[in-house]
């Protein structure tokens, strides 16, 4: 999860929807993984970049599955804390796919197979999340765009 402060809030320039909130700086609540996406939309003939910062696998399943016609995913980026990339620092690494399987002993898992043939495999901490099937895929590059 994202955590924002009210000091951080920025005010936009420009015709933004009223109920948009703007934040200079965001927080993590925990140092686990999460997703930077980016999407193409298409408007009126002009294509737009769309930045999304997903706090977990429930969120990006949820964003993915909101998808138009007229929108394609450009890129999914893991962003992993040191305990987990085994090096000394923060890493952001391409997701070339992402499966999701629900076992009712263990509880969510998650494969996530990098760029370069490293996975990672976890076990999802948000337990009010229920997969749409027992096993599926939630994202493949091959298939993006």
């Amino acid at each position: 999860m994202f955590i924002t402060q009210p000091a951080a809030q920025r005010f936009p320039l420009g015709p933004y929807d009223d109920t948009i909130q703007c934040w200079g700086v965001v927080e993590r609540d925990l140092e686990t993984p999460w997703f930077h996406l980016c999407l193409e939309l298409q408007e009126g003939g002009f294509a737009f970049g769309h930045t999304l910062l997903v706090a977990d696998v429930a969120q990006l399943d949820s964003v993915l599955g909101q998808l138009t016609a007229d929108s394609s995913v450009r890129s999914l980026m893991l962003v992993t804390p040191p305990s987990m990339n085994h090096s000394p620092h923060w890493r952001m690494e391409r997701v070339v796919r992402l499966q999701v399987s629900l076992d009712k002993s263990a509880g969510i898992l998650f494969r996530v197979d990098m760029d370069g043939g490293k996975r990672y495999s976890l076990l999802s901490l948000n337990q009010r999340w229920e997969p749409k099937d027992k096993a599926r895929c939630i994202y493949d590059a091959s298939l993006a765009g």
